[in-house]
């Protein structure tokens, strides 16, 4: 029985045409080491504590129309998708990932990172005003 299932999930990724990873976040959203990792991501410094920021940035999600929320606020992590309604050129189930971290001098630095490249950038413009003055991070 164990044979038929690892051979079933096998070739429903090799028919899906999708790679382990991506089959991975389509199931669980992103995790905090793609947004990490991220080829592309937005990321900037802010004279918040980590908790102001991440309270201010659900309120965001939630004026962007965003859901499907997994939050883990002892990590200062945030996916969210549903921006369907607020940016045009994304499908409802892309997923956002948002880190929110500690920096020296009392800073908070929040990275923003999608497949969706444009979208994350959107989603980060829209935080990042709300969280303003910012300190840009360089990649």
């Amino acid at each position: 029985m164990r044979r038929f299932i690892i051979g079933f999930f096998l070739v429903f990724i090799v028919l899906s045409g999708c790679s382990y990873p991506q089959m991975r976040r389509m199931m669980l959203g992103l995790s905090i080491q793609d947004v990490t990792d991220a080829p592309v991501k937005e990321s900037a410094l802010f004279d918040l504590t980590p908790e102001a920021c991440y309270e201010k940035i659900l309120k965001v999600l939630g004026k962007l129309g965003a859901s499907n929320f997994r939050e883990e606020k002892e990590k200062g992590f945030i996916t969210a998708n549903r921006f369907n309604n607020a940016y045009e050129f994304c499908i409802d189930t892309t997923s956002v990932g948002i880190l929110i971290t500690p920096a020296e001098g009392g800073k908070t630095e929040v990275v923003v990172a999608s497949e969706n490249y444009d979208l994350g950038k959107f989603v980060a413009k829209e935080i990042f005003e709300s969280l303003a003055p910012s300190v840009p991070v360089e990649p």
